[in-house]
């Protein structure tokens, strides 16, 4: 594995919605292929297309995260609950999700949350859980793969 990245966060804006549309289709398609429906996959990709990115920009702070130029990954939060959080395969373990993760965790004690919530694919359950997220229920499918509802206090 390489090692870190010089990761550069910032707000998403509409001109990335085709990079990160493509980013996170790669990943659904790659990294979350293992454990999750074909059809699954591709049903969360179309929610995550460009035009529905732009659609729902300014109800949630979506931040993307660049290394060398490229879009590396993306992530918003909404009312303390984290969403869309997407790594690209090649970047996935060279920091850029802690730097996102970072991100989310500003912008939310920002919007005075006490806590950060989300639902993790079960590809991602590791990670939430070595950067203080616990379960708080059981895996459970609400129509777009099983997840487990997690916490973090701020």
């Amino acid at each position: 594995m390489a090692g870190p990245l010089e990761i550069k966060v910032r707000e998403f804006t509409a001109a990335d919605a085709d990079g990160v549309a493509a980013l996170i289709r790669t990943t659904l398609l790659t990294s979350n292929a293992p454990d999750y429906p074909r059809e699954v996959l591709d049903s969360l990709a179309d929610w995550y297309s460009a035009e529905g990115l732009v659609s729902r920009l300014g109800l949630a702070h979506r931040f993307v995260a660049e290394a060398s130029g490229r879009l590396v990954g993306t992530a918003a939060v909404r009312e303390g609950h984290v969403e869309g959080f997407f790594v690209s395969p090649t970047a996935q373990g060279r920091g850029v999700g802690v730097r996102l993760l970072a991100a989310l965790e500003d912008a939310a004690r920002r919007d005075g949350a006490a806590e950060l919530l989300l639902g993790s694919s079960l590809t991602a359950i590791s990670f939430y859980t070595r950067h203080g997220f616990v379960a708080t229920g059981e895996l459970a499918d609400h129509g777009d793969g099983l997840s487990l509802p997690m916490r973090k206090g701020l």
